[in-house]
Formats: C-alpha cells, sequence, structure tokens
C-alpha cells in the first residue's frame, strides 16, 4: 500500500487522469489508493477524476471487467462528494447505466451490484432522476421490479440476492417519488411490495447476522418505494383530507373511496393495514419509522377514513414521540410526520400535548442547539439515510432536526392559545428568534412558520411577544435571498402590525415602510400578496402622515398594476387597502385620492364588480361607503355612477336568493368599519408548515357582501337625521328608489343574520323619511 500511496503523488495522480487509457491502465491501484481515504478521495477529485471515470464507463471500448472497476472508483468518490459529478454526468452516461441493468444475460451478480449502488447515487441528481424517468420509464421499471422479486423466487436467496434486490427498490424508490404518471396504479404493485417484506421478515429468523442486517435494508427500502408510492397516489385521487370528514358516509362518491381503495390494496385493505401495524412496532427504529410515515400518508389523504383515528391518536402518535429520544435518524423525521397528523387539528393537538410532547420536544431542541457547530462526516452510513436521502454530515442532520422541530412546534401552536401558552411557558421563545438568523434557510423559514403560528393569538402578542427583539431579524428575513423565507416572514409581519399588537410601532419606520413597497413588485406571487397584506394592516386606524407616505412610495403606476394583478389574493388584498384607507373619517381618504383620483378609482371598482367574485366585490363596496361618509361631494359622485349602484344592488339580490335557497343562518358582526384579521393563510398554501399537504384554495362568499351593501345605502342617504333633509339628500333617495334598492331592501328584512335585518331597519327607515 505505501508503493501505491508513492505512486500516487500529486503530479503523478494529475499525469494520470488526464489521460483515459492511463487511468484505465492504473484503475485497480488508483481504487486500492482512494477506498477508506477520504483526503486522497478528495485529490483525486480535484484532479479531475469524475470527468474521466465518466468518460469511461460509457466509453464501448472498455470491457465489462474494466467498467467494473471504474464503477467500484466512481461509487467511492460519488458517496463522497456527489456534487463533484453533477457537471459532468451526461445522458450517454445513464444510458450506459440504463444498457447494464437491462441486460438479462452474462452480467454478474457483483457487477450488478456495483452498477445499481452507482444507478441509485445518479438519480439523487434532480436532471438524472427527469431524464430516466420521463424518458426511460417503461424500458426500466419492469426489469427493475423483476430484480426487487429476486429473493422470493427462491427458497433460500442468497446474500448477493438480498442485495441486489435493495438496491432494486432504491432505484425504483426514486423512479415512483418522481411523480411519473406511468406508475399505473394496480393492486399487484403494492400487494407485491407487502408480500416481500413479510418474506423478507420471516427470513430473518432463520438466517445469520450478516442476512439479518441485509434483510432489514431491504425491509426498509421496500417500505420507502410503499411511502413514496402512497404520496403520489394520495395526490393524484386528490381526496379530501380526513380531518374534513366526520365519516366516510361525508364523501360525495363513497364508491370513489372504495374504488380507490381497491386499486391500492384490492380486496386486502384491512390486512395491509395490519401489517403496517404491525411493523410499526417492530424493534429496528428505521423500519418503524417508515411503516408510521406510509400510515400517515394514508390517514392524512382520507384512504384510511375515520375509523382509523382511534389506532393513529393511540398507536401512531406515542410511538413517533417515543422516536424523539432514539436514533439520530429517526429524530430528522418523526417530529415533521408528528406535524402532519396536528397541523391544524385540534384532536391531534390534544393527543400529543397530553403525551407531554412539548417537554420531550424541547430536550431534543436543546440538544440540537448544543451540538449545532459539530461537523463531521457520518463514518457509518444506516439504511434509513440511504432509503429517505438524509444527510451523512452531524451539521445537516442537527439542521434537519431542529428544522423538523420548529416545524413540529408550528403545527401544533396553529389553533389553541392554551398550546402556545405551554409553549412559551417551556423557554421555547429564545431558540426560535435565534432560529431566524441561523445559516440554514429552512430553519429560518421554519422559525418564521413557529412565529406566525404563536402572532395568531392576541394573548401572545400582548405578553410573550411583547418585549421579543423581532425587529432586526425579521427585516433582514424580508430581504433574505430565499423567497420562501421572505415571503414567511412577511406573513409574520402581517400579524405584527394589527391595529392591538404592541410591536406595530416598531416596525412602521421608513426603512421597514420602503422594504414592503419594495416586496410589492415582487416576482413571486405569495411574497407580493403578503407585502400587500402588510400594507393593508399598516395603514388601518395610523397616523394620517404615516398613511400618506405610505400611498406617496406606493405611487399611481404600482397601485394600478396591483390592481391588476394576474394573482386574484393581491387584487384582493390592494382593495382591502383601498378600504382602510379610507376607514375612519379624516384626511387620509382626500391623500389617497390625491395618488389615484376618485374617477379612476371607481372605474377600478366597477370592474372588479363586473367579476362577479366576492373576495373582490366586499372590499370594493365597502370602499365606497367609507368614502361616501366622508364628503358629500364624494357621496354625489358615487350617487351618479348609476352602473356601479345598479351591480352593487343585483349582487345583493343574488346574495339574498342564495341563502333564501340554502336556509344558511350566518351570525356574521361585521359592521360598516374596516375589518382587520389576523393573517391567517386565506390564500397561501406557503404561508402553513411546509408539509406534504395539498389543499385547494377556496373563494366563498358570505354576509360581508351584504352589509356592505347596506352600509353603502346607508352611506349614501340622508346622514344627519337630526336635521332637515337638504334638496340633495332628497335627490339620493329617489334615485335609490329608481334603482330599485327600496324593493331589494324589503326583501332582505327577513334574512336569517340578525346583523343584515339590523341594518335594513336603518336603511329603511332612511329612505322612508323621503316618501
Amino acid at each position: 500500500m505505501e508503493d501505491s500511496v508513492e505512486f500516487f503523488s500529486k503530479d503523478r495522480l494529475s499525469l494520470v487522469i488526464s489521460d483515459q487509457k492511463e487511468l484505465l491502465r492504473n484503475i485497480i491501484p488508483l481504487k486500492n489508493w482512494v477506498i477508506g481515504r477520504n483526503d486522497r478521495k478528495e485529490l483525486a477529485i480535484k484532479a479531475g477524476a469524475p470527468k474521466v471515470l465518466l468518460n469511461l464507463f460509457s466509453s464501448k471500448e472498455s470491457s465489462l471487467e474494466e467498467k467494473y472497476e471504474v464503477f467500484i472508483v466512481l461509487n467511492s468518490l460519488m458517496a463522497n462528494d456527489k456534487k463533484a459529478f453533477v457537471h459532468f454526468l451526461r445522458p450517454e452516461d445513464l444510458l450506459s447505466v440504463i444498457e447494464l441493468v437491462s441486460a438479462k444475460e452474462d452480467v454478474p451478480k457483483n457487477v450488478f451490484i456495483i452498477i445499481l449502488k452507482v444507478f441509485t447515487i445518479m438519480l439523487s441528481f434532480d436532471q438524472a432522476a427527469e431524464f430516466v424517468t420521463q424518458v426511460h420509464f417503461s424500458r426500466l421499471f419492469n426489469r427493475l421490479f423483476d430484480l426487487y422479486c429476486l429473493p422470493t423466487q427462491k427458497k433460500y436467496p442468497l446474500f448477493d440476492d438480498i442485495q441486489i434486490s435493495s438496491l432494486a427498490a432504491s432505484v425504483l424508490d426514486h423512479m415512483v417519488s418522481s411523480r411519473n404518471p406511468q406508475v399505473d396504479s394496480v393492486p399487484s404493485f403494492c400487494n407485491t411490495i407487502f408480500s416481500t417484506i413479510a418474506f423478507t421478515s420471516r427470513l430473518k429468523e432463520s438466517v445469520r447476522y450478516r442476512y439479518f442486517k441485509s434483510c432489514d435494508t431491504l425491509i426498509v427500502n421496500s417500505l420507502a418505494i410503499l411511502n413514496s408510492y402512497f404520496k403520489v397516489f394520495s395526490l393524484r385521487a386528490n381526496l379530501p383530507r380526513s380531518i374534513e370528514l366526520e365519516g366516510e358516509n361525508d364523501y360525495e362518491e363513497l364508491g370513489d373511496l372504495k374504488n380507490l381503495r381497491f386499486s391500492l390494496f384490492g380486496d386486502k385493505m384491512s390486512e395491509r393495514i395490519f401489517e403496517l401495524f404491525s411493523l410499526a412496532r417492530e424493534y429496528h427504529s428505521s423500519i418503524r419509522l417508515l411503516a408510521l410515515s406510509c400510515l400517515v400518508t394514508l390517514y392524512k389523504s382520507g384512504i384510511l377514513g375515520k375509523d382509523s383515528e382511534e389506532d393513529i391518536k393511540f398507536i401512531v402518535i406515542p410511538i413517533l414521540i417515543r422516536l424523539f429520544s432514539q436514533s439520530q435518524e429517526t429524530q430528522q423525521i418523526a417530529p415533521r410526520l408528528l406535524a402532519m397528523l396536528v397541523n391544524e387539528n385540534e384532536v391531534m393537538q390534544k393527543v400529543a400535548a397530553n403525551a407531554n410532547v412539548i417537554i420531550s420536544a424541547k430536550e431534543l431542541l436543546n440538544k440540537v442547539v448544543k451540538h449545532s457547530n459539530d461537523e463531521y462526516p457520518i463514518t457509518e452510513v444506516g439504511c434509513l439515510t440511504d432509503a429517505l436521502r438524509l444527510p451523512t454530515n452531524t451539521k445537516e442532520q442537527n439542521d434537519l432536526i431542529m428544522e423538523s422541530l420548529l416545524l413540529f412546534i408550528a403545527a401544533l401552536t396553529t389553533s389553541k392559545d392554551e398550546y402556545r401558552k405551554m409553549v412559551v411557558d417551556a423557554n421555547y421563545l429564545p431558540i426560535i428568534i435565534d432560529a431566524l438568523s441561523n445559516d440554514s434557510k429552512d430553519i429560518r423559514k421554519a422559525a418564521c412558520e413557529c412565529i406566525l403560528s404563536l402572532t395568531r393569538s392576541v394573548y401572545i402578542l400582548r405578553t410573550g411577544l411583547a418585549e421579543a427583539d423581532l425587529n432586526e431579524p425579521l427585516m433582514k428575513l424580508l430581504i433574505d435571498s430565499d423567497v420562501r423565507v421572505q415571503s414567511s416572514a412577511m406573513a409574520v409581519v402581517c400579524n405584527l402590525l394589527l391595529k392591538f399588537s404592541p410591536l406595530r410601532n416598531k416596525f412602521l419606520t421608513p426603512g421597514f415602510i420602503d422594504v414592503l413597497v419594495a416586496n410589492t413588485a415582487a416576482k413571486d406571487k405569495s411574497l407580493r400578496r403578503k407585502a400587500v397584506w402588510a400594507l393593508r394592516n399598516s395603514v388601518y386606524e395610523n397616523d394620517e402622515k404615516l398613511k400618506r407616505d405610505i400611498i406617496q412610495k406606493v405611487g399611481h403606476d404600482r397601485v394600478l398594476e396591483l390592481c391588476n394583478d394576474e394573482d386574484l389574493g393581491v387584487q384582493e388584498q390592494i382593495l382591502q387597502v383601498f378600504r382602510n384607507f379610507a376607514c375612519p373619517k379624516g384626511e387620509g381618504v382626500y391623500d389617497f385620492l390625491e395618488v389615484i383620483s376618485l374617477p379612476v378609482l371607481l372605474s377600478i371598482i366597477y370592474q372588479k364588480l363586473l367579476t362577479h367574485n366576492p373576495v373582490l366585490i366586499e372590499p370594493g363596496i365597502f370602499t365606497l361607503v367609507h368614502i361616501a361618509s366622508s364628503d358629500d361631494e364624494f357621496r354625489d359622485v358615487i350617487l351618479e355612477e348609476k352602473n356601479i349602484l345598479l351591480l352593487v344592488k343585483d349582487t345583493m339580490l343574488k346574495e339574498a336568493e342564495r341563502y333564501r335557497t340554502e336556509h344558511v343562518s350566518d351570525n356574521s358582526s361585521s359592521t360598516g368599519g374596516s375589518e382587520v384579521e389576523l393573517q391567517d393563510d386565506e390564500y397561501d398554501l406557503e404561508m402553513r408548515p411546509a408539509f406534504d399537504i395539498l389543499e385547494e384554495d377556496t373563494l366563498e362568499s358570505s354576509s360581508g357582501i351584504l352589509l356592505a351593501g347596506i352600509w353603502l345605502c346607508i352611506s349614501l342617504l340622508w346622514s344627519n337625521q337630526g336635521s332637515t333633509p337638504t334638496e340633495q339628500d332628497t335627490q339620493g333617495a329617489k334615485i335609490l328608489r329608481e334603482l330599485g334598492f327600496e324593493d331589494c331592501l324589503y326583501l332582505l328584512q327577513n334574512h336569517p343574520s340578525p346583523d343584515v335585518r339590523e341594518r335594513i331597519k336603518d336603511a329603511l327607515s332612511r329612505i322612508h323619511v323621503f316618501n
């Protein structure tokens, strides 16, 4: 070995690697020189080995024996530094591997093993995985599935058979998780994997330790395939989330659910689910975790149904919490799975909280923070790390654990003040606030999600967060290099700018407003929407000078662009900005109309009314309400806009008819004042923790539109009932009667909402004064 070390001096190494033929002649000495020595691997990579090695195994001049040695060196170097190869990997390199994998004869098992190892690493590159799954899926899938089933075809499989099956499972997992539409939903696929898991579990009982460990790896990789397949299948099936259902009868088409279950499991669903729960109780933590992941995915998608909720509460959640204190591998994923279960699900949140999870999570978080600066490679990589492509460096592992824990805390505190108080009392806040400045963008984003959940509580805003030093870190995050971090930070800021937030005035500095205005022009629609939402909260019942500075900085052109933004949420939020500028009465209306003239504003609102979209109609009408109330001259101008008023009346009639038909009882308590609300992610999925949850945005109408229309009538009528109505007052009432508003109001007298009925009385009394 010393001769080999001397032979591959730095100059000699560069000379050998620079020539393909020379490298091929020295491939075995090079193999012996680099294996097991990370320092030598780095030297070989720096000398240009990746490109030359890839060229060698794609060369048709190389024999199979020579390619085998090349593969061994490639596997060793790629395992050490994958990024060094990504720039040199070409379609022809992938095709060479595919040809060898597809060959059914004349390929020794040891060659197959090393080929599959290299192929798995190659597929970790996104472009390589896309090329293989989109272009060569059919060619590969059946062949790999045959290799995967190799052990079950023999009564006593050899060690090589198990290893080939395990590696084939790893490649299959990459292909299935690509969400390629060519993966058919057939029961035989899942049932074959379950059969292989059962066979391997039995085999473990009768083989020596070497087989025993390999069998565990095969089971883990098999569960990884199922986990990926269930996720893809759930997304494609587009079922409602289980937490939204009272029972299976709530599905509009129960037959579709049965068909979906049959396409996954055939007539063996109960048996397969029982097997997953059995695996969740295995002693091997990696097997437990992946079985639990499969169950969580099936439950969240609605495939398991409501009847499995008790098992999820009293089997899955306790095991996941126990995994917090087990291997470093499971600690990276268990909190994330638990987050998926408790996210916006008060039943699951209660179960987890009662299991003392807040203390367990804090103990793990303290441990991670203590070792956050440790950075060294993991010498022995576990099978779960390979199956889930987890980090192989302690620093990255600790980062992933911290991110998962923060996402869990964010999910646990989405709904209940009780759990938010428990988190604050457990002294999480210092760690969460420090995490806002972490080097990892994923941790920064997760910390923002935690703060966002906490700021949904008025109590926490006024107590736990009142003295928190959030200004500097959040200001930096608003200009973060990662747009997802910016977007999450902006969501937090939206809540901190509410009128009752003690932190509001700390943020409203000229520099901060400049950042908000700049982000209204961001390319990312989520960030734009939240930036406008932050402006909406900033101008509500605030200092007139501040409001004037804000609208002047936004400017006429930018306002018009936001009104016509491609994203409906941005349009809705800029209309809410209009509404908040005009409420309450004050100079703000005049300052606003200096930037956007009244004719232009009326034109914008008219166009939004024509969309018949409730989320645009309500703030648009309330803007008219406040402007009409602020100045008699403005009121008279609005009364001349017959087209706008007719659209408002028609909208009110449609809302009245909808309520009459559906017999909906609405206990809305809205008033003519502008609404202020906690940022609660009406449109943006990204603002919620980034779990594997698929949700559709919903835009629902409410009695708020009716109230807006009624308040507009009131604001356009005689405003001072203690004095004699003027000629303009009389003319305004006449216009509304001629447009049909009086009849419309009579139709709404028996509306189910008491607030609507009360406002109707007020409006009719004003019209009747002039009769």
